[in-house]
């Protein structure tokens, strides 16, 4: 997940480039945006590192704390799992490390695979919105969120009723349609899992996404059959969950009905009786109150700070 800011300025028929960094600051293409206690600085980057090998999972039994890569083989506390060339798991000596196609080597967090040079690219235009710090420290509640779990499933990542309960107790959501649907939004290989990296990515969207990135999310939990669209249909049952029914009413589906066709009179552009992504995008871009039209799918501020606090505490008193 990357906030990304390039500026591109010509000077006398030349291009250079710059990035731009959250707080505006603009650095030169030899360093890369990075975070401190005053704010965003300048550092300087190695834009070209070698590629790390990858080294054996371990079978035996495990101490707390470690990397499940599944039920059997696990890799030690501020490392990764990686599928190695004979698929079997390896361990990658980063947290959150990229895994090389290669089924041999792996680079640090942050950075591609590049197969022509054998070595770890980092584009300089990109800024995790968590950053390696942040990331160790979601790793290790996301640690502690296994211990509930029995061994079987603990191997895979939080399951569904583990993931349900968080948003309910800590960010507070209620809809049982919706919070399904967020499940399947982090569960990005659809095996009814959240990994850690699924954790991770999910996070850096759900606490800190960019408009585009929550437009993304957006859509794709409204999104209830995964065809592209959000239907008529769709519609009805998000609303029918959302809204709070008047006992006096006697046919409560009717003002529901009424209610998607007004919100396919204000979002619906092209007129086809469905929203496709760029109807969507384009109302909440118009509007951005409408982002969660359709059942509330992202945190507020105020349990976005509680969580923040509390995941990220050691970094907060360095």
């Amino acid at each position: 997940m990357w906030n990304i800011a390039a500026l591109v300025l010509v000077v006398a028929g030349t291009a250079s480039c710059y990035i731009t960094c959250p707080d505006g600051k603009v650095c030169s293409d030899q360093s890369t945006c990075c975070l401190t206690k005053e704010g965003y600085a300048c550092c300087p980057v190695t834009h070209q590192v070698p590629w790390t090998a990858l080294v054996q999972a371990s079978d035996s039994t495990p101490q707390a704390g470690v990397i499940r890569c599944d039920t059997k083989f696990y890799c030690p506390s501020g490392t990764s799992c990686c599928k190695g060339l004979t698929g079997k798991w390896d361990c990658c000596p980063f947290p959150l490390g990229t895994c090389c196609a290669d089924g041999q080597h792996c680079c640090e967090y942050g950075y591609t695979c590049d197969p022509t040079s054998f070595k770890c690219r980092k584009g300089y235009s990109q800024i995790p919105s968590v950053n390696k710090t942040e990331a160790e420290c979601l790793i290790r509640l996301f640690n502690g969120l296994l211990g509930d779990q029995s061994d079987r499933r603990v191997g895979n990542g939080l399951d569904r009723g583990k993931f349900r309960n968080i948003l309910h107790n800590t960010f507070g959501m209620t809809d049982d349609m919706i919070m399904d649907r967020v499940f399947r939004a982090f569960d990005k290989d659809n095996d009814s899992y959240v990994s850690v990296k699924e954790w991770i990515e999910g996070l850096s969207i759900f606490l800190r996404g960019t408009l585009d990135e929550k437009i993304k999310y957006c859509f794709d939990v409204y999104d209830l059959n995964g065809d592209g669209y959000i239907s008529r249909e769709e519609m009805f049952h998000m609303l029918k969950n959302s809204l709070i029914r008047q006992p006096t009413e006697e046919d409560p589906d009717e003002g529901i009905k009424d209610l998607v066709e007004i919100t396919l009179k204000k979002m619906d552009h092209d007129h086809d009786s469905r929203l496709s992504y760029a109807d969507f995008e384009k109302a909440v871009r118009d509007e951005n109150l409408l982002l969660e039209a359709f059942g509330t799918c992202l945190p507020d501020a105020k349990s976005i700070l509680a969580f923040e606090q509390h995941a990220f505490q050691d970094t907060l008193e360095h």
